[in-house]
């Protein structure tokens, strides 16, 4: 596996155990253009939403294209109840915490869903190993 993949998995690990701990989910907004996305390497009619898991690794986004976003905070809860299943019969993938060279994967929202889901309730500090795993 590269050093890049392996970043991403990292990634993703830090925004599942992050999410639960934190029970905030960060992303850019904009009323003319929704949130901040990018076209899919894996599917080029598909759209990757990005989400972060600190406010500090949005805010390394909200330049150039996303400059005019708004930095929102969703509460867990929120993303999961409302949010994610949007997402989910729109088909798109969650991008959680690329970092400023746009690392990161690129998974179905479904897929998010069930981690957080599972994540959610086990007890802070508890890891939830084979959910992360692809």
């Amino acid at each position: 596996m590269s050093s890049a993949q392996d970043a991403a998995r990292e990634y993703r690990r830090e925004f599942i155990e992050s999410a639960k701990e934190n029970r905030t989910i960060w992303g850019l907004w904009s009323e003319a253009s929704g949130w901040s996305a990018i076209d899919s390497d894996q599917d080029f009619d598909t759209e990757v939403i990005l989400f972060w898991s600190d406010p500090e690794y949005a805010r390394k986004h909200q330049q150039d294209e996303w400059r005019d976003h708004a930095l929102i905070a969703i509460p867990l809860e929120e993303f999961l109840e409302n949010s994610l299943p949007t997402m989910i019969e729109e088909g798109v993938l969650i991008g959680p915490n690329w970092d400023e060279d746009f690392v990161g994967q690129e998974i179905p929202s479904a897929s998010l869903a069930a981690q957080l889901l599972a994540s959610s309730l086990e007890e802070p500090g508890e890891e939830a190993e084979e959910e992360l795993e692809d």
